[in-house]
């Protein structure tokens, strides 16, 4: 409701302004308020809301063109608002999809005396070991892919480097891996 009453009050107010070419940058700083409203409508609080607003400033900014007036503009902004929403909360879905699995797993593999217990902690510690000896080019790659479950063009992006040579690394990255953790007795 709230919406439209300001469309109704922009199409009455200046035309000059109106028929200006509108940048999105500067309704996003405009309408913050309001998108804070649809992003908190949509479930969102704290720091994902915060981040879901920072993405969508990233977008203004990085729009190419500029719109024939704010109305045009608002409704864009609010469309890209709700479908950072909607990503965030797959994204949230997903997360904790994945962290039930976790738990699940470690539950059901959890060592059942101090025997297997000690076993576990040293593995762990190998692991760590072993990830501590691998080289940055292997290791920047690895930590990206899998603890923090980015695509290899994700991962290529941030690295500045093509997906394929990603996979490469990754690749590469795992057997060595691997291997540290064969050295240390590790087999699985």
């Amino acid at each position: 409701m709230r919406i439209v009453a300001m469309d109704n009050s922009e199409l009455s107010g200046s035309a000059d302004r109106d028929q200006a070419d509108v940048k999105p940058a500067e309704v996003f700083l405009a309408e913050t308020a309001l998108l804070r409203k649809v992003v908190a409508g949509l479930g969102l609080r704290g720091g994902d809301a915060e981040d879901v607003l920072q993405t969508v400033s990233l977008k203004c900014l990085h729009h190419a063109g500029a719109f024939a007036n704010r109305c045009q503009c608002r409704r864009w902004l609010i469309r890209v608002t709700t479908n950072e929403c909607i990503t965030e909360h797959r994204r949230v879905g997903r997360f904790r999809k994945h962290a039930t699995g976790l738990v699940e797993r470690r539950s059901r593999a959890a060592p059942s005396g101090p025997a297997e217990s000690a076993v576990a902690s040293e593995q762990l510690e190998a692991v760590r070991e072993a990830l501590q000896d691998l080289d940055d080019e292997w290791l920047k790659p690895l930590v990206l892919r899998y603890f923090c479950d980015m695509k290899s063009a994700e991962i290529g992006q941030t690295l500045e480097m093509p997906a394929s040579t990603v996979r490469s690394l990754l690749r590469k990255g795992r057997l060595a891996l691997a291997q540290a953790l064969m050295k240390r007795g590790i087999e699985r």
